[in-house]
């Protein structure tokens, strides 16, 4: 990590950060053109002499903003246009000392740019323009008579302070930039172990759908064998009596809730979701309605459920795999006649919005909470009503029903309230039904 930080820290700035802060900071030296010039007019000199002090400060601002000298000496050049605005600054100003704060501005605003060739040319041009004309003309940097007799006093305050400033400037940036350096390695890191947990995760899944694809089917062959030979008992109720024939029948209807168990978690994991275009075929959506109606009938009869069906006139056709959207739909249906309290009604709705077809399952029933709402269709969820009620399910029946809902190209949603009741709907794609 120590190396990522240090690999970081010696990259420079990337060209489009740079771009940008480079071009505010061009406009920063842009806008001491005009000040020079009022400047110099208010200092009295005429329109000459402002132009004169403007004009190199311009020239370095136009070269600045030209793509063509390249990165470094376009960089270059700002704090150059910067510094002559602050040496002139503190000549037309007669020496005034309040002007050399100016300097340390500059050194604040170089900082921006984030790389070091900037900065140290800011530093030493100005230290040795305050050397230079220290011992030169003294009187341009600092208007006490005392400074002009011995200068070295204030050349060396003056040098003192800008390295100061520099320094302090220096280090700022520099923390900051260790600790981006620091907090962009970390995010890499964490980012690394993301994708491996991801990675895993997806392992896991596949080994997990894996496992359970040849489980099911493990199972499912010799639940097939027992079925046919309890049918085969059935059908000679005679032979067994009465205790055996209520046997046979008890352990049909088990072995029949285990083998559709089975073939839930089949599907759920992909494996008989749909053999694709070449089974699907037109669908009568009343039709399909009446089917789930019969499937669940009993069910709800036992239930003491009322359990109807509306379905509007000129629904047109679907296209689809027609069992699959069976047992979509009885999943939902069952699950309305599971979780609604005897004298309730379940209703089974069909209606028609210009391409679509809308299948909904509502009940009257005791509603989800609405902070679970969203993982109904998580595999294996239940809520917590269903497990206070213990009622009987392996979480799957949403699950399944989104994934066919899907892979017929339509959308499934459920909104609920809870103690209200909750209404469940497929939308799917109309087909638009053959001209007479």
């Amino acid at each position: 990590m120590a190396r990522g930080a240090g690999a970081a820290r010696a990259r420079a700035v990337p060209f489009e950060e740079w771009a940008g802060r480079h071009a505010r900071l061009v406009v920063v030296v842009w806008l001491h053109v005009p000040i020079l010039f009022a400047f110099a007019l208010i200092r009295g000199g005429g329109p000459g002499p402002a132009l004169t002090a403007a004009l190199p400060v311009a020239c370095c601002a136009l070269l600045a903003s030209w793509p063509a000298p390249g990165r470094a000496a376009r960089t270059a050049l700002v704090p150059l246009g910067l510094l002559l605005s602050s040496a002139l600054l503190v000549h037309l100003a007669g020496g005034a000392t309040e002007m050399h704060f100016h300097y340390f501005v500059v050194i604040a605003l170089l900082a921006l740019y984030g790389e070091w060739m900037p900065f140290l040319l800011a530093l030493g041009l100005i230290i040795a323009a305050h050397t230079v004309f220290g011992l030169l003309v003294p009187a341009e940097l600092s208007p006490r008579p005392e400074t002009a007799a011995n200068p070295w006093p204030w050349i060396a305050a003056d040098t003192l302070f800008t390295l100061s400033a520099g320094a302090a400037s220096l280090s700022a940036w520099r923390v900051n930039e260790r600790s981006r350096a620091r907090a962009e390695a970390d995010l890499e890191r964490a980012c690394e172990l993301e994708r491996e947990a991801v990675g895993k995760l997806r392992e896991l899944d596949l080994a997990k759908n894996t496992f359970v694809s040849t489980m099911s089917h493990e199972l499912r062959t010799p639940l097939t064998t027992i079925l046919g030979y309890l049918e085969l008992l059935g059908d000679e109720p005679g032979q067994l009596g009465q205790l055996g024939a209520q046997a046979v029948e008890v352990m049909d209807r088990n072995a029949r809730r285990l083998r559709a168990m089975v073939e839930d978690l089949l599907v759920a994991s992909g494996v008989e979701s749909g053999q694709g275009p070449a089974e699907f075929a037109d669908i009568q959506p009343a039709e399909l309605l009446e089917q789930v109606k019969d499937d669940v009938q009993a069910k709800a009869t036992a239930a003491e459920l009322e359990l109807a069906v509306r379905a509007d006139d000129d629904l047109g056709l679907l296209f689809g795999e027609s069992e699959q959207l069976r047992r979509a739909l009885g999943k939902l249906a069952e699950n309305a006649v599971k979780f609604t309290p005897p004298g309730g009604r379940v209703e089974l709705r069909a209606s028609r919005d210009v391409a679509v077809v809308r299948l909904e399952v509502a009940d009257t029933g005791i509603g989800i909470p609405v902070d679970e709402q969203d993982q109904l269709f998580t595999r294996f969820f239940r809520s917590s009503l269903a497990r206070e009620r213990q009622t009987p399910g392996a979480g799957l029946g949403l699950a399944i029903a989104k994934r066919i809902v899907d892979l017929h190209g339509g959308e499934i949603a459920l909104t609920s309230t809870p103690g209200a009741g909750t209404t469940a709907a497929i939308v799917l794609p109309a087909r638009v039904p053959a001209t007479r």
